[in-house]
């Protein structure tokens, strides 16, 4: 559901975890099985549950999803499920949170800050469609997504989150 009012006074869509979700093309049409580059705007209010996923390959072989702790975490099936360590958020507060999958490791930061350290990841399965916001998922108020089926630089990337930095009023 489109919203006005957000952070920074920014417009963004509401999933609320019943009919608000999109389905998109197959993953496959901008993500590889061996590098991807994701980058999101967010902001995750007051009431989630552990486990409760931000957005993912429609099989589950990846997955971006928060968890207790308050951490957002980024999840690569090849053929264990691999996880980040994760970023922590603060309820009701917008980030950026990044996450790539490049040479054998998954990674994320938030904010534009330092990489996470390597978790060692084989290749995924990214045929299915991708739900951003599905039925029972998170939820949550998204201003902006990007994928990319390659690895960005970090110069590049940091372009991004400054530019989302910038409009969510982000220090």
């Amino acid at each position: 559901m489109f919203k006005t009012g957000g952070a920074g006074g920014q417009n963004y869509a509401l999933h609320d975890t019943t009919n608000d979700f999109m389905v998109s093309l197959a993953v496959s049409s901008f993500m590889a099985n061996n590098a991807s580059t994701i980058l999101v705007a967010l902001t995750v209010p007051a009431g989630w549950a552990n486990g409760e996923v931000i957005f993912r390959e429609a099989s589950s072989n990846w997955d971006i999803r928060v968890v207790t702790g308050n951490l957002i975490t980024y999840r690569n099936f090849d053929t264990n499920y691999d996880t980040t360590a994760g970023q922590a958020f603060v309820d009701g507060t917008p980030l950026i949170y990044a996450c790539k999958h490049i040479g054998g490791n998954i990674y994320d930061s938030k904010n534009g800050g330092a990489w996470s350290s390597p978790v060692a990841s084989g290749n995924c399965t990214v045929t299915g469609l991708l739900q951003v916001g599905a039925t029972g998922a998170l939820l949550m108020h998204m201003y902006g997504l990007a994928m990319a089926n390659v690895e960005i630089s970090d110069a590049d990337l940091a372009l991004n989150v400054n530019y989302f930095k910038q409009q969510l009023g982000i220090a």
